[in-house]
């Protein structure tokens, strides 16, 4: 599989310019996609982060920051702090060194996925 290409086989979060939906409504898909078919829709990953890839950092609401990748053709990936940091990223936890993949209690990381 080349690195262009994603394979997710993932419970997905639906978000969307008008609603979020929270974990009691979340949705399973097994999917294979390349970056330009990526959605507003994400994947989140509990207390998770990879370290040193953002691109932009800034302080906002968990849904202002998905919406601010949703909009944002760079975005693959975000991550949210619960003191409100959001960090917009270039890279999926595919793309980036397995090292780079931390445990972060005080953030949760969100994907983009093909749906």
């Amino acid at each position: 599989m080349s690195t262009s290409r994603l394979h997710l086989s993932l419970v997905l979060v639906l978000v969307s310019s008008a609603r979020f939906l929270n974990s009691h409504q979340l949705l399973a898909k097994d999917t294979v996609c390349s970056y330009t078919d990526l959605q507003p829709t994400f994947v989140k990953y509990p207390r998770r982060i990879i370290s040193s890839y953002y691109i932009e950092a800034f302080d906002t609401t968990l849904q202002e920051c998905l919406r601010s990748c949703a909009a944002n053709p760079r975005c693959r990936t975000v991550e949210h702090q619960n003191t409100g940091r959001c960090e917009i990223q270039a890279v999926t936890k595919l793309d980036a060194k397995d090292s780079a993949w931390e445990v972060a209690d005080t953030y949760n990381f969100y994907q983009k996925t093909c749906l």
